[in-house]
């Protein structure tokens, strides 16, 4: 399928095409779209913000006619909030479990949970560090819907929302680019012979396997 025309001005004294007269506020527009969808909130259980993400976005602007989106996975103190309400979470079904040992009457439904599933309770907690690491991949995952959902309401401008984007490797929809880029990545490093080039290396296939997991799950397109 034919990729659709992109509407992109790299200079403010770009002349403008008829139609064309609200780019600049529009992509400025888009960038926020895009920042707050990032960090998307709503007000939870007594107004407690519910944060979707543990995504922390720094700075988001238009620069050189491209959106820039600052931003890092499992930001500390959301993910620190989120493993607290896991545990809770875990604590309370642990309890219940507990209770029908005790021989408390439950509802049928949960009756048949607990008598076919007899190894997944009582419930074992994570740790913090691997629970962090969980919500780095969805993250990740996350960063990637909220730029292809943005991509899919303003198609014309697909350049201009992924060309500076700062992960731009999770957003592949070709497996064989993905691939391509990385192997351009690792070249770069045996064919320069930088300095660490084995510590580089292990980053980018670290980089590589990460990249394919968020987007290609199943290993397909």
């Amino acid at each position: 399928m034919a990729k659709i025309k992109q509407v992109y001005y790299g200079n403010w004294s770009d002349e403008l095409a008829p139609g064309h007269e609200n780019y600049w506020s529009k992509v400025s527009a888009i960038a926020k779209v895009l920042a707050a969808q990032l960090e998307f909130s709503v007000h939870g259980y007594r107004d407690r913000p519910h944060f979707y993400s543990s995504i922390a976005v720094r700075d988001f602007k238009e620069k050189f006619g491209e959106i820039r989106i600052y931003c890092s996975f499992a930001t500390p103190h959301l993910v620190k909030q989120k493993y607290e309400d896991y545990i809770n979470v875990l604590n309370r079904s642990n309890l219940a479990y507990k209770a029908f040992q005790n021989g408390e009457e439950v509802p049928g439904w949960k009756r048949q949970m607990y008598e076919e599933n007899p190894k997944d309770y009582p419930k074992k907690a994570v740790s913090l560090e691997e629970f962090s690491e969980q919500k780095d991949f969805e993250d990740a995952c996350w960063y990637r819907q909220v730029y292809l959902d943005t991509i899919e309401l303003f198609p014309e401008y697909e350049d201009v929302i992924c060309g500076a984007a700062d992960f731009g490797e999770l957003l592949y929809r070709d497996p064989d680019e993905l691939d391509k880029d990385f192997q351009e990545r690792l070249d770069y490093y045996k064919d320069n012979k930088v300095d660490e080039e084995a510590y580089f290396i292990n980053q980018i296939n670290k980089q590589w396997d990460f990249a394919k997991r968020v987007c290609f799950p199943k290993g397909g397109q």
